[in-house]
């Protein structure tokens, strides 16, 4: 079991999918959700993790929230949550978790604030409390997440009013899928992945150049070498004619001219 999240409700709108279906969607907002503190069995008898969204201002927390903050390494937080997780899956005290954390496809439930029913029951003896009531919307499906906005699209209607806060975890009543990213997906693990990428990119960037550049050289030793080879083909061809030329001549002899000629018909 995996901890969830506390995301603030923006509102809906609609996607259109590849297919040109369009689909309604929620809209939650993780906005700077940071781990502030860790229950252990050992200390507390359970193990959890509490997490804070949002900023507030210090003169308006009170002081031991200042101090639990302060420990933390974090800002002073607007929503405080505790999240009942397994000994594996604890994470680190200042870590930020980003929407990542779930992706396009999976199950989850959200627990908002409602107003329930909305109404007055006929008879009801009054004054009576109406509303202030959590409730849990199960099976919600995450159409698209953006890690660098840290939005959270749903599928459907989510409890709570526009700004609200929201509780979403993982879906009790479906089977957890395998590529689930434990104990979270954090802003470190992030960083980590596109830092890992940017050096392959590079890396492949290189290997591509390296291997223009070697065929660039290879192609330039190649037409060389053909232009040696026919630089020397011309020069033993011109060698033959002149070889042949010169044997040419020592095989004719000489013709008489017109004026020996003459003279010996005199005689």
């Amino acid at each position: 079991m995996r901890t969830g999240v506390i995301a603030k409700k923006l509102g809906m709108t609609r996607l259109f999918l590849e297919d040109g279906r369009q689909v309604p969607v929620t809209v939650l907002h993780l906005d700077n959700l940071q781990v502030i503190d860790q229950r252990t069995a050992d200390r507390d008898g359970y193990v959890a993790v509490q997490l804070g969204a949002g900023e507030a201002k210090a003169k308006r927390v009170s002081a031991p929230l200042r101090g639990h903050f302060a420990k933390a390494g974090v800002a002073p937080k607007r929503k405080v949550a505790e999240f009942r997780v397994s000994e594996d899956n604890l994470v680190a005290v200042g870590e930020e978790i980003v929407a990542d954390h779930y992706f396009a496809g999976q199950f989850v439930d959200s627990t908002g604030q409602c107003q329930d029913p909305g109404k007055v029951f006929k008879g009801k003896k009054m004054a009576g409390h109406l509303g202030a009531v959590r409730v849990t919307t199960q099976n919600l499906q995450v159409v698209k997440t953006d890690s660098d906005r840290g939005l959270i699209m749903v599928k459907g209607s989510v409890p709570g009013s526009k700004g609200g806060w929201v509780v979403v975890k993982d879906a009790v009543k479906k089977a957890l899928p395998e590529n689930l990213i434990t104990p979270a997906a954090t802003r470190s693990k992030l960083k980590e992945a596109q830092r890992i990428a940017e050096e392959a990119a590079a890396a492949a960037a290189a290997e591509e150049e390296a291997a223009r550049a070697e065929a660039a050289r290879l192609a330039a030793e190649q037409e060389a070498a053909a232009l040696a080879e026919a630089e020397a083909s011309i020069a033993a061809d011109k060698e033959a004619a002149d070889a042949n030329a010169d044997k040419t001549e020592e095989l004719d002899p000489a013709p008489e001219s017109k004026d020996d000629s003459a003279e010996g018909e005199d005689k």
